[in-house]
């Protein structure tokens, strides 16, 4: 693939479109947490920032399991990547349960969300021990 240059650093053109996604990710997420302070509402604030350190935080361990060669090490990046996406399944949980019309609608709500978790779960390390971590079909 051939390299781009943006003013004197050069950038492959798949790394300059994950600079920019990120620039904008973290450009609405300031935006986000600068509009819930200046309307007093400190827990959205908060809310938005804990959401963009655990959002921040699984990509980096997606890529760092993408490199890694050590299989105990891609493990560990699995088991992260997997309770960093369980912890914001959680947050978007409660905050979406919190605003459902029904105690119903609440405990489905929790119902998919626990489903998404426990699925997720078993997609990475029950069922992957059968094809292993080589990209094998299982």
């Amino acid at each position: 693939m051939a390299m781009r240059v943006l003013g004197t650093v050069h950038v492959q053109p798949s790394a300059a479109v994950a600079l920019l996604a990120s620039a904008l990710f973290l450009l609405n997420s300031w935006v986000a947490a600068r509009r819930a302070l200046r309307h007093g509402d400190a827990p959205a604030a908060a809310f938005v920032a804990a959401a963009t350190v655990l959002v921040a935080a699984l990509l980096a361990t997606v890529s760092a399991h993408g490199r890694a060669r050590d299989e105990r090490r891609r493990g560990l990046l699995k088991a992260a990547a997997w309770a960093l996406s369980a912890a914001l399944t959680a947050m978007f949980a409660r905050r979406v349960a919190a605003l459902a019309p029904a105690p119903a609608v609440a405990a489905l709500v929790w119902t998919m969300a626990g489903s998404t978790v426990a699925g997720g779960f078993y997609c990475v390390f029950v069922h992957a021990g059968d094809a292993g971590d080589r990209g094998e079909e299982a």
